[in-house]
């Protein structure tokens, strides 16, 4: 009949000839965080003297700090694993996530690519702060496909470049009427200047202004509320 090879013991288990009080012991000792281990502790701060002496001897036969060591050090060991594990399984998260981004940005840029009116439609659909952005994001993802050293991190836009330049938007869609490129341009202006922050809307020239003038009426606050009640519609405020 084959031998069975018993299981290696590891310092931190019970060992030959330490009983099971001794080892109860122990294990109080050891499971106590690794600065505040103390032979008094693990029989009790209230332990006779008699205790005391007993748990000291068996700390020196069983050598416990030793063992106390090993067992925080086989602790620490699983922790780094565990770590190390959470990371990979994070990094190819991350990757899979990226290659889904990709896989989006680049249907886009094919459907914008199809045909010159594609691409002059998409054009005109973007926002300069938009087509500034995109620009220098494709910048950089070709510098870093052909291994070029990267850049610095991008300087955070001017705020006040971009507010100045989406009111320029605002007032050219408004001269126009074309409220689906103002109502974007609007947008962008609330997310930079933080949702619901109020945004001055002032209205000139058109008809409309003298009309609402001579009923004695503010076109600049009949506008602003229009504007309101159209954001809200839109983000589905009101139905």
């Amino acid at each position: 009949m084959a031998r069975i090879d018993p299981i290696p013991q590891q310092p931190w288990e019970r060992q030959p000839g330490e009983s099971e009080t001794a080892y109860a012991a122990f294990r109080r000792y050891r499971d106590m965080p690794m600065g505040e281990r103390s032979i008094r502790r693990s029989v009790g701060e209230d332990a006779s003297a008699v205790k005391v002496r007993r748990a000291e001897q068996w700390s020196v036969d069983f050598r416990w700090v030793e063992r106390a060591a090993a067992y925080t050090d086989h602790l620490d060991r699983i922790a780094r694993q565990e770590r190390e594990r959470a990371i990979r399984d994070m990094e190819r998260r991350h990757a899979h996530s990226a290659q889904a981004i990709h896989a989006v940005v680049n249907a886009k840029l094919a459907a914008w690519n199809r045909t010159p009116e594609a691409r002059e439609a998409a054009a005109e659909a973007l926002t300069p702060y938009q087509l500034a952005r995109l620009l220098d994001t494709a910048t950089r993802v070709e510098r870093a496909a052909l291994g070029h050293v990267p850049d610095p991190p991008p300087k955070k836009p001017d705020r006040s470049a971009l507010l100045a330049e989406l009111a320029e938007v605002k007032a050219k869609a408004r001269e126009g009427g074309d409220w689906n490129l103002y109502f974007q341009a609007l947008r962008e202006e609330r997310a930079i200047t933080g949702e619901g922050t109020p945004i001055a809307v002032k209205a000139e020239g058109g008809d409309w202004k003298a009309d609402l003038q001579a009923a004695g009426m503010d076109p600049d606050a009949v506008f602003e509320e229009a504007v309101r009640l159209a954001m809200a519609k839109l983000e589905g405020g009101l139905p």
